[in-house]
């Protein structure tokens, strides 16, 4: 368990610590001179880049305060379309080349669960269709159910997909799936945690 969360840690902070890495070496460079707008550009994506680290960081530390028991779990009737709508809008901004769509019918049934934990569980589900996905593709939320089948929430993007036989591996906690495809492993972060515990 703590080999897996280690491992999973260091998968996800290679790549923002890359970035910053690399900004930090062009603005220590003697020889340029960088205009105002191109050093507004670098210091935004660092600072972009710090946020995600931190976002990282607290989501991977909640899900080892669920998985030990220190966290409460406050059950409330939850709509889940406007906690879908809720997290697209957190997400949006940092993920302006995906167009995201949400869409559930008319009625929908409320669910029982702890509303900040759920709201987390979506913004795992959309940040990795978000860093799995091509630029400017488009990310479906669906919210769907009845009273008597319960409610389900799908989010379907255009990336590669996972291959069969990883899918058995999804719901493992802190997993880092292998897709030939993908340039990288791919880090399946705490949203599978949340689910499964």
């Amino acid at each position: 368990m703590r080999s897996a969360f280690l491992s999973m840690l260091g998968h996800q902070l290679q790549t923002p610590l890359a970035i910053i890495k690399g900004y930090t070496n062009t603005l220590s460079r003697s020889d340029a001179d960088w205009d105002s707008s191109t050093l507004h550009r670098i210091f935004e994506a660092i600072e972009e880049e710090t946020d995600h680290m931190s976002q990282l960081m607290n989501r991977l530390l909640l899900a080892s305060r669920l998985e030990t028991g220190e966290l409460p779990i406050n059950h409330e009737q939850v709509q889940l379309s406007a906690l879908a709508q809720k997290a697209v809008g957190r997400l949006q901004p940092a993920a302006n080349n995906h167009d995201f769509s949400v869409e559930y019918p008319d009625y929908l049934p409320t669910v029982s669960g702890d509303p900040g934990l759920l709201e987390e569980v979506i913004m795992n589900l959309l940040d990795n269709a978000v860093k799995y996905s091509p630029d400017g593709g488009s990310i479906e939320i669906l919210v769907d159910g009845d009273a008597a089948r319960g409610v389900t929430l799908t989010v379907k993007d255009h990336g590669v997909g996972v291959p069969r036989w990883e899918t058995r591996r999804i719901f493992e906690r802190f997993t880092v799936l292998n897709i030939p495809s993908l340039s990288k492993p791919a880090a399946w972060e705490s949203a599978s945690t949340f689910a499964t515990l």
